[in-house]
């Protein structure tokens, strides 16, 4: 057994102990884990004061985004430690890296994900090292900075960026900063979703394919110069730390920067690299620096994407020219090898796309087939582009034309290639988030798979058995979700936190889903980042229905978001509202977006009845308008639809915002009959949700949806007041996120989003 083999194992065994250790430490719930102690003295909104350096600076669409290591903070006179914090509007307009400040303000922690599903904010930033934001009330200079290398670099990225943007223009601009500097916040978020559907996402970021043909370039170059080899390596090394640098210490760029400089090593003092060894040696180097980067999706995927591969380059054959017929022997085991590394590439990747994604592009090899090709002639184009026209002055700009015009016609490709695909039939599979015990099977199956692939290379049948075991265990990974979804006959309602606003899931427990409402008036594209997700994480594509209880944006503009989404998020089969007589005129547009869809829209009035597996939704309101009921309400809040669920003996009651006149009528309807759950109307405003209601409702748990810190004091205290007193529980997304309510029709379940 040789050094390297040792030492892999001896790293091997540490990853494996960090799982473990992570998975103790944080209770099972390792994205859940508080990375800072000032989370738990400092309350949120609390004012804070503290001295900071200014470590880094980045730029986003609507404004500039200052990273500050804090020497001291202070709260209520008492010192707290020191972490990285972030500001988004900075009053001082001319900070550099480097500088010295004190800074005042409210301090606001990342928020966790409040969906199952959403992206978690709180662990992205945690495992980077970035604690919080803070809301400045004043920054003074203490003492400027008159030379900071990261400043520099940070102005020729901003340069370069703007030469980008002004010879391409912004769309293919945006994409080649991406894609060489690291702008990825700068990129349209449609254009990001085109590659990530067609599962060639990793173009747009900066990989360790990337730096390795800097690298190589680098080296070339100066190898041409007739630099030795020692000094041209260490150029290339230094080169890489100042581009590491300007895109901001990427884990994938982190990982190859590592690989590199083993590889270097290994080189001058002529030792033997292996490849596999230095990976793992990488990761081990990584996850001491932050422990919890083990669950982080681009540490997951570049180590998954290369583990194969590593693995591979041991087991090469060696080179033999005797004969023809050797030579076309060596051919067909090339492309066999190749084949078998794509799989197993593709293989290793797989479930940790299906869990954090909760779909794949199953034409993606095709399509990367043709892209990873030109990603040399984009990159190569780009850099050739930034020196001549930032090294040349004047006729610069005028040569850097032909590599920028090289660069775009690649990226048109990209684009129309992503777009074609996009028309083909199965060109998303939708998982749903994999089971979690049928994923680490997976995952074992895949690492047995590959330590016979390479330890028993000379075992072809005993490969080929795990390789077929590993492709079965990664097709059943991708479909556990919908396997689960078929033996699951409980019915799922699920208030979804979006906000200032409401949403709630319906899964019948007969293969029917349904959403009542989806609007928020606080968070932006709420459909796309709060909606979407949950229900793609469900293995859910297409909702059998959508009940909209009336026309407000804080109850409607995620399903008209959605409705412009059809051909590539969640789709609709119908869409019910009130009658024409309750409509005004958001719900008048609605109807015609709805129309122009080609979704069927569906006009439901009280007593109107929908069957769908053990469930029973019943209408209740608003009442008829052709009926004699005395006063009806107005159009607006007081004529929410009202909606009753009934399975077995559980019921619950959807109220939309209704009050005044709609309650009074909502009284009368519901005729003595109690609910185990009711949706506390107008997210629980004073002016709603009488005593009178839960007096004669009675229900066991009132769910309300508000959003954190609104404008409106939502929930009202009376309200909760109120509902105390009538012996009722209250539950509410500020404090709980997405709540889960599961029932048979006999007894119910409640599950929240925060333990």
């Amino acid at each position: 057994m040789n050094r390297s083999s040792v030492l892999a194992r001896f790293c091997l065994c540490l990853i494996v102990l960090t799982v473990l250790i992570t998975f103790f430490i944080s209770k099972g719930h390792p994205y859940s884990h508080i990375f800072f102690n000032p989370e738990k003295e400092v309350a949120e909104e609390a004012y804070v004061s503290m001295s900071a350096i200014v470590t880094g600076k980045t730029e986003r669409e609507n404004g500039q985004t200052l990273i500050l290591k804090t020497k001291n903070l202070i709260c209520q006179n008492q010192s707290v430690g020191a972490f990285c914090f972030l500001i988004y509007d900075a009053p001082e307009a001319e900070l550099k890296i480097g500088d010295h400040v004190t800074v005042s303000g409210t301090i606001e922690y990342f928020e966790y994900a409040r969906n199952p599903g959403c992206f978690d904010l709180h662990f992205y930033h945690g495992v980077r090292g970035i604690g919080g934001m803070i809301k400045p009330a004043s920054v003074t200079v203490e003492r400027k900075s008159f030379f900071s290398l990261k400043e520099i670099i940070y102005r020729f990225s901003v340069r370069s960026d703007q030469v980008i943007r002004t010879m391409m223009g912004e769309e293919y601009g945006s994409v080649l900063s991406s894609m060489i500097l690291g702008k990825k916040s700068m990129i349209d978020s449609d254009v990001k979703e085109l590659y990530q559907k067609n599962g060639v996402a990793h173009v747009l970021a900066i990989s360790g394919l990337h730096l390795s043909l800097i690298a190589q370039g680098f080296c070339y170059l100066l190898k041409r110069a007739k630099c030795s080899f020692y000094l041209r390596h260490l150029a290339t090394i230094l080169f890489l730390s100042g581009y590491l640098i300007m895109t901001g210490f990427q884990i994938a760029l982190v990982r190859a920067f590592i690989m590199l400089i083993i590889k270097t090593i290994a080189a001058m003092t002529g030792r033997c690299y292996d490849a596999l060894t230095a990976l793992l040696v990488t990761a081990v180097i990584i996850l001491a620096a932050e422990p919890f980067y083990l669950w982080d999706v681009s540490f997951q995927l570049t180590f998954a994407a290369l583990l194969p591969i590593c693995s591979f380059e041991a087991n090469k054959p060696a080179k033999n020219r005797s004969s023809f017929q050797t030579i076309k022997k060596q051919l067909k085991d090339r492309i066999i090898e190749s084949l078998s590394l794509s799989a197993f590439v593709m293989l290793f990747t797989a479930p940790f796309l299906f869990w954090h994604f909760f779909e794949a592009a199953p034409l993606s090899v095709m399509v990367n087939l043709i892209m990873i090709p030109l990603l040399t002639l984009i990159v190569a184009g780009g850099i050739t582009g930034i020196i001549l026209s930032s090294c040349i002055p004047i006729i610069g700009s005028y040569a850097a034309f032909i590599p920028f015009s090289l660069t775009a016609g690649c990226l048109w490709v990209y684009k129309t290639v992503c777009k074609a695909v996009a028309l083909l039939p199965f060109y998303r599979l939708v998982t749903g988030r994999p089971v979690k015990v049928v994923m680490v099977i997976c995952i074992f199956v895949l690492s047995a798979a590959l330590f016979i692939r390479r330890c028993l290379f000379s075992y072809r049948r005993v490969r080929m058995i795990s390789l077929t075991a590993a492709v079965v265990l990664v097709i059943i990974t991708a479909f556990s979700r919908r396997i689960v979804n078929l033996f699951d006959h409980d019915t799922h309602i699920t208030m979804l936190d979006i906000g200032q606003g409401d949403c709630f899931y319906i899964s019948d427990g007969g293969g029917h889903s349904y959403l009542i409402d989806g609007g928020s008036s606080s968070v932006e594209h709420a459909s796309k980042y709060r909606i979407e997700p949950f229900i793609l994480s469900q293995a859910v594509t297409q909702l059998d229905g959508v009940f909209i209880s009336h026309g407000d944006d804080d109850h409607v503009n995620g399903i008209e978001e959605m409705l412009q989404r059809q051909s590539i998020g969640v789709r609709f089969k119908r869409v019910y509202i009130t009658e024409q007589f309750y409509d005004d005129d958001h719900l008048l547009s609605l109807a015609e977006n709805v129309i122009k869809s080609k979704v069927q829209l569906i006009r439901i009035r009280s007593g109107d009845s929908i069957r769908t597996g053990s469930v029973n939704i019943t209408c209740l309101g608003p009442p008829q308008h052709d009926q004699d009921m005395g006063p009806l309400p107005s159009a607006g809040n007081e004529a929410s639809m009202i909606l009753r669920l009934d399975r077995g003996k559980f019921s619950m009651l959807f109220t939309g915002d209704v009050e005044g006149a709609g309650e009074q009528i909502l009284c009368e309807q519901v005729n003595g009959q109690h609910y185990d759950v009711l949706k506390t109307a107008h997210h629980g405003s004073k002016n709603s949700t009488s005593r009178e209601v839960l007096d004669l409702i009675q229900p066991k748990v009132c769910l309300i949806s508000a959003g954190k810190n609104n404008l409106y004091g939502h929930p009202d205290k009376k309200t909760l007041q109120r509902i105390k007193e009538a012996g009722s529980r209250s539950m509410c997304t500020i404090d709980k996120g997405a709540v889960t309510i599961s029932t048979d029709g006999k007894q119910m379940k409640i599950r929240c989003a925060f333990h």
